[in-house]
């Protein structure tokens, strides 16, 4: 290669921009690195616009620069933290390089290349391809941004989010662009993301680059998030609260309670691209979810071509599980065509202690339970959709999503029956044997127009979804003395339990940009139709007598109907936007005797206002404040509603509660963060009539009744710290710390109940890179004793620990990982009720060891859209 033809591939380096220049590289410039651009192969090149004022114009090699930039970097990362403020004053720059060409490999030459920053509004610098197609951004400041490239005649390219760090050189995956007939085409770029990032209203769990994820499942990461905790019975509780909605790609899940786990414990971690913990969603949300939204999102990008990903894996705790599933799409750039399937093995044990304290007049009773519950969950997901773009301003797709569960429990042991002495005085021998089956079909057909090229947008939803549960099974207890003598006839209890719920959805949304400011606004209606018919069965003289008294047949009817407008606007260090919803609710809930005739009926006919705001300033170069405040509602769940018995033992038993209200919580939150990464957030939250547990004794029976009921109201502040750091390139930590102080009121037939009570959340994840391209990743999370309703839930702590390495050019990704490293992990608490005393204390079979692996075909996964449909929750 002649010298000219070698001088053209090097960097052109000035200091800042300004008026036009022009020239002629000469051969033997000196290298030095402040600004830069890429030279033309016969050695010309232009600068423009640039300042008048002194300049250095020097060229070297790319390759050069990147390495002086990370030896740089890697110097000035490892004392960062020891400096004084003076001395951090200047921000760390970094480099972004990249190539944009069209479907065939050409280079696009002149194509607009424009990078915006996520965190600073007024951030935006854009640049022309050379003729190679080759960008460049230099001193890019640490921070998060996104990159579009954009040719006359083709579709514009957006990448996901850029994490630039601190002196950090990134170079892009080719970016290409597709012709407008062909489609819209999205770009993934490969760059590695925290295992978690920490934004404004949201955190993010990023599953795919965090090597502890191997083998697990949904559930087990969901107990990775910050102030997430786990009750008795296995619920989701977010900061003592159980209001808290789960997603599955924007898309309400169809259980709550003991299905809701059963369904996230059957999907594998090798199906999840990330899981997002939002707490203020704006006016264009449901309204429903006090606590927040866990969004659990699905692998997916888009690239044209086919893409597919084989996942296999297997683990070992006390029992043997596996994992395994086959995602995959087939995009012509006009076509989108994508499936999944997963299948899920989990075999588990849960051995749950109880002790509960009974005074009668000067009697005292201790109900000391013992049981082992080994279950197994064989899970089956499955996904089919098409997204077709009609042409440059229409799009439409229709999708199928489908599970496919069977859950199964033998639970046994016995409950000690003792005196006030602890002297033994007799003995229940329990069985409690439960299948559970579920099938759930969901459909769903969305519509997309582009009004103009300004962003005037609409976009429509319809929605039908079945759930059908079949549960069944039997409860069985035997009395006997302390010789093992039979105090009573052994007792028999059949259950049906089958379940058929329906929901229909229609919405639509319109986005429209007015001058700088931008309007949105929708509406939704939502129907659903809950079906459950409980019959219980007692074995009598050997023979099955329907019993009337326990069986129930609960009809639930409800209708939304809802609207909202928001208006955004933007300055160049603000934003504001502001928003109001309206949800009229119409519900009815029947309970109907055994000839068919109604013998409750609980009807509800209310209307709710629910307003947002969300306002930020940028205070400096580095720092922003953010405001949220909102108003949400959590409607109870429909099996809480169902006044039906569901027996735990013997003495005890849950039922629901028909006459139950909504909760009404304002929510406000303000953060501070510093260079988009260090967040300080102050929040606040007040909640009239929370939905709680309330368990009650019969002090002549002796039994246990637990029900949800209407606290007074709850009042909570909060403050939550994010701390990520970093040495060079070997060491990565993210640390959150939040403490929280709750307080709760309830005024029962027992009396007042009043309680406080703070709360500390650690948690904190390291990513090591080793040598041989070995990434190590340790992940542990602490909560001190909190509160949840009328229990205090104590302390909770976890480590889990994770090998990664990649293979045949990133191709097939295999993790070792061990999940609750030290076998840690308890699900206990102890009422506070005047009237329960009750403490429980449950050893999950949770310290698992497990070997997946990931073999990826073709381009990138594009598993179709994101649909939010609210009403799925609550089942």
């Amino acid at each position: 290669m002649s010298r000219r033809g070698r001088q053209w591939q090097k960097k052109f380096i000035v200091k800042s921009i300004g008026r036009e220049q022009a020239g002629k590289v000469q051969p033997g410039a000196p290298s030095h690195a402040v600004g830069s651009w890429f030279g033309q192969p016969d050695g010309s090149y232009r600068l423009s616009p640039l300042r008048g004022g002194r300049y250095i114009l020097t060229a070297g090699h790319a390759l050069l620069y990147a390495t002086v930039a990370f030896s740089l970097a890697a110097c000035i990362s490892l004392p960062v933290f020891s400096q004084s403020p003076q001395q951090r004053a200047a921000p760390a720059v970094g480099a972004l390089e990249g190539k944009v060409t069209d479907p065939q490999g050409q280079p696009m030459r002149r194509a607009t290349v424009v990078l915006h920053s996520l965190t600073d509004i007024s951030r935006r610098v854009s640049v022309l391809t050379d003729t190679n197609g080759v960008f460049a951004f230099s001193a890019v400041a640490a921070g998060s941004y996104e990159l579009t490239a954009s040719f006359a005649g083709y579709r514009p390219t957006l990448t996901n989010m850029l994490q630039i760090g601190k002196g950090i050189s990134l170079r892009l995956p080719t970016l290409i662009l597709q012709r407008w007939y062909g489609g819209l085409a999205e770009i993934n770029v490969t760059a590695r993301r925290k295992p978690v990032e920490a934004a404004t209203g949201k955190l993010t769990l990023n599953v795919e680059s965090d090597a502890t994820a191997g083998g697990s499942s949904a559930f087990e990461l969901v107990q990775r998030l910050p102030g997430i905790r786990i009750d008795a019975d296995e619920n989701i509780l977010l900061k003592g609260s159980a209001s808290i909605n789960v997603l599955v790609d924007g898309k309400m899940t169809y259980l709550s309670g003991a299905q809701l786990t059963a369904l996230l414990k059957g999907m594998p971690a090798e199906s999840i691209g990330k899981i997002e913990l939002l707490s203020t969603p704006g006016a264009q949300y449901d309204a429903s979810g006090n606590g927040g939204m866990i969004n659990i999102v699905t692998r997916k990008s888009a690239r044209r071509g086919y893409a597919a990903a084989i996942t296999a894996g297997i683990g070992a705790g006390r029992y043997l599980q596996s994992a395994d599933g086959l995602t995959g799409n087939l995009s012509t750039g006009r076509w989108n065509v994508y499936g999944a399937f997963n299948y899920r093995y989990d075999h588990g044990l849960l051995h749950r202690t109880s002790l509960r304290r009974l005074s009668n007049n000067d009697t005292i009773t201790l109900y000391d339970r013992h049981s082992d519950d080994p279950n197994v969950l064989t899970a089956r997901s499955y996904k089919a959709g098409v997204d077709l773009t009609l042409d440059r301003r229409q799009e439409i797709g229709v999708v199928y999503s489908g599970y496919s569960n069977d859950w199964k429990r033998i639970g046994q042991g016995p409950t000690w029956l003792r005196d006030e002495l602890n002297k033994v005085t007799g003995v229940v021998q329990n069985a409690n044997n439960t299948e559970v089956p579920t099938r759930d079909n969901a459909f769903n057909l969305n519509y997309r127009l582009k009004l103009d090229t300004a962003g005037k947008l609409l976009k429509a939803d319809a929605d039908m979804a079945d759930y059908r549960n079949n549960s069944s099974g039997f409860i069985g207890n035997g009395l006997y003395d302390t010789d093992d003598k039979p105090l009573q006839p052994y007792q028999l209890l059949f259950f049906q339990q089958p379940s058929h719920i329906r929901i229909r959805s229609l919405k639509s949304d319109l986005v429209y940009p007015i001058g700088h400011m931008e309007l949105r606004a929708g509406g939704k209606y939502g129907f659903v139709r809950t079906d459950n018919n409980f019959v219980y069965d007692s074995l009598l003289s050997g023979v099955l007598v329907y019993s009337p008294v326990l069986s129930n047949h609960f009809i639930y009817t409800e209708q939304v109907y809802a609207g909202y407008l928001s208006l955004a606007r933007q300055w160049k260090n603000a934003s504001l936007e502001a928003g109001i919803r309206i949800e009229h609710t119409r519900s009815e809930a029947v309970v109907v005797d055994t000839i068919g005739a109604t013998t409750s009926d609980t009807k509800r006919n209310y209307l709710d206002l629910f307003p947002s705001l969300a306002a930020s300033r940028r205070l400096s170069a580095v720092s922003k404040l953010d405001l949220s405040i909102g108003r949400r509602i959590n409607r109870p769940d429909y099996s809480e509603l169902n006044p039906s018995r569901y027996f735990l033992d013997k003495y005890s038993y849950a039922v629901g509660n028909p006459y139950l209200r909504p909760e009404l919580t304002w929510k406000g939150s303000l953060t501070y963060s510093y260079r988009s990464v260090y967040l300080l957030t102050l929040g606040y939250d007040r909640t009239d009539g929370p939905i709680m547990e309330s368990p009650v004794q019969d002090t002549a029976s002796g039994n246990l009744t637990i029900s949800d009921v209407n606290f007074s109201y709850r009042e909570q502040f909060d403050v939550q710290l994010v701390l990520p750091a970093h040495a060079g390139r070997f060491w990565e930590m993210n640390a959150i710390v939040e403490a929280y102080r709750q307080t709760l009121a309830y005024l029962s037939a027992a009396g007042p109940f009043h309680s406080r009570k703070t709360t500390v959340d650690l948690s904190t994840d390291q990513h090591f890179r080793l040598p041989g391209g070995v990434t190590l990743d340790i992940q542990a999370h602490y909560t001190s004793p909190s509160l949840a309703g009328q229990y205090i839930i104590h302390h909770y702590f976890t480590a889990d620990a994770g090998l990664k390495k990649s293979f045949y050019a990133q191709k097939l990704d295999v993790r070792l990982a061990v999940a609750d490293l030290f076998h840690t992990i308890r699900y206990s608490g102890t009422s506070l009720s005047p009237a329960a005393n009750v403490s429980y204390y449950h050893t999950p079979d949770s310290r698992r060891i497990r070997l997946s692996l990931v073999f990826h075909l073709g381009g990138t996964l594009n598993t179709g859209k994101e649909h939010v449909l609210e009403e799925q929750q609550r089942l």
